[in-house]
């Protein structure tokens, strides 16, 4: 369903019911206002969306490389008019800046491995910062030669001092 008579002079904007990925109905509103492209969701249950269903939502109204944003305000800017709706917001002037993927794992490492890999830099005894450079210099190796995290960590151990590996 969409209403786009309250922001008529705006592609996307209006209201929407779309059946979400978990099973239930979501309500979805987007406004292009005041420089922001925005779009609030709630559920049809008493629950706020969950992270499945907010990637759903914004890979209908974004492309999949475009960078989005949920906003945690200082206590002071809240606005709670309705206590399960969430909020995507992308600015249309400027580029969101976003941390160096290293902060949130090692890119091309699945969650098994990245798991395992850390149990065995947990062996050497590294710094956080050291074993983010470990996991770098791990992930090149296996994007250089094709090979496997273990093949690529028992060379990267090989290449230590021998009074670190």
């Amino acid at each position: 369903m969409r209403d786009t008579g309250i922001f008529p002079d705006h592609g996307a904007d209006g209201r929407f019911i779309v059946q979400g990925p978990c099973g239930c109905a979501l309500q979805v509103t987007s406004a292009t206002e005041a420089g922001w492209e925005h779009v609030s969701v709630n559920t049809d249950q008493s629950r706020s969306p969950n992270w499945q269903e907010m990637c759903f939502v914004k890979d209908l109204f974004w492309d999949e490389e475009e960078c989005v944003m949920q906003l945690h305000p200082p206590l002071s800017q809240y606005v709670k008019t309705h206590p399960y709706c969430l909020h995507l917001w992308k600015p249309l002037h400027e580029e969101i800046p976003v941390p160096p993927t290293i902060l949130v794992g090692v890119p091309g490492f699945e969650t098994g491995q990245a798991l395992a890999l850390i149990a065995k830099l947990g062996e050497h005894n590294l710094t956080f910062a050291e074993e983010t450079i470990a996991m770098l210099q791990i992930s090149q190796v296996m994007g250089e030669e094709g090979c496997s995290w273990e093949t690529a960590y028992q060379r990267w151990k090989e290449s230590l001092p021998r009074e670190v590996a």
